[in-house]
């Protein structure tokens, strides 16, 4: 079994516009394929996601995704496996597979945040 490890973590201010968030996210892939054989893309947004066809419907936070196709933009910049979910279920997916709850056969997380009216 191979190890899961975190090889690099990247963070960037969240643009004004799609235009602007669609070159952020390509430019960090670009940036980690350029040092680390990526298998698979995994990313996390605040708000509704519709994990089967890769849409964020709705986000609180970034409210210019409202209905966007996340899985395909990264698809068609090369990568073949795309998986998108809530924040919140990727941060207890991560604590799980890599975390503090690796080893934990029963673990809680509490995730707080807000939620916008418009949802």
């Amino acid at each position: 079994m191979t190890e899961k490890k975190i090889v690099e973590q990247l963070t960037a201010v969240t643009p004004g516009s799609l235009d602007g968030f669609k070159r952020s996210v390509l430019k960090m892939l670009d940036f980690l394929s350029a040092e680390h054989k990526i298998a698979a893309v995994g990313i996390g947004i605040a708000g509704r996601i519709d994990k089967a066809k890769g849409i964020v419907v709705v986000s609180p936070n970034i409210q210019y995704l409202h209905k966007f196709p996340l899985a395909d933009l990264v698809k068609k910049h090369g990568f073949k496996q795309v998986e998108n979910d809530n924040d919140a279920a990727c941060f207890l997916l991560a604590e799980t597979a890599v975390g503090q709850a690796k080893n934990i056969k029963m673990f809680f997380g509490m995730i707080l945040g807000r939620e916008s009216a418009e949802l």
